[in-house]
């Protein structure tokens, strides 16, 4: 993935990216998990220059962050809700395919671990998983996402009420 994110704002600042978008393979295969009528508008986002530079940027404190992340221990009461999916990340209907070697049961229970880990960080929390979802389908699926959106309103609708307390 660094090799990937090291190259790809180059060859999105000579437009070689969007000479390419149309190969729903590769780099682009994301865009066809998404609806039809907004594909052209991910293809777009996935072939600007900007897009690699933040993704980079990203990948160079990947580290950091993960750090940053473990030594979290608590939220306070701030409401949260963990939304996850039941299964990995990676399904070959999303256009993934998990790494040779990878045990995708595996996988799952650990990601799912981490998720309830995260929920336990508050009182106020709550962990939705979302039944037949994938990481990509959270963002790409109208059921799926309609999910994530209910979650956000959940939070707001509660920390509204912390607020008028």
């Amino acid at each position: 993935m660094r090799r990937i994110y090291n190259l790809a704002p180059l060859l999105a600042r000579f437009g070689i990216l969007r000479m390419v978008r149309s190969d729903t393979h590769g780099l682009f295969s994301l865009v066809k998990s998404f609806p039809v009528d907004i594909r052209p508008s991910i293809a777009a986002k996935l072939s600007s220059t900007r897009h690699w530079v933040t993704g980079a940027a990203e990948m160079a404190h990947f580290e950091e962050s993960a750090q940053d992340a473990r030594a979290l221990t608590s939220l306070d009461r701030k409401p949260l809700v963990v939304v996850a999916a039941d299964s990995t990340w990676a399904k070959q209907s999303d256009g993934y395919k998990l790494p040779e070697g990878v045990d995708g049961a595996a996988l799952d229970r650990a990601i799912l671990a981490l998720n309830r880990d995260q929920a336990r960080l508050s009182p106020a929390s709550e962990l939705v998983v979302v039944p037949g979802a994938t990481h990509a389908s959270l963002a790409t699926s109208e059921r799926d996402a309609g999910r994530v959106v209910e979650a956000i309103c959940t939070v707001v609708a509660r920390t509204r009420r912390a607020w008028h307390r």
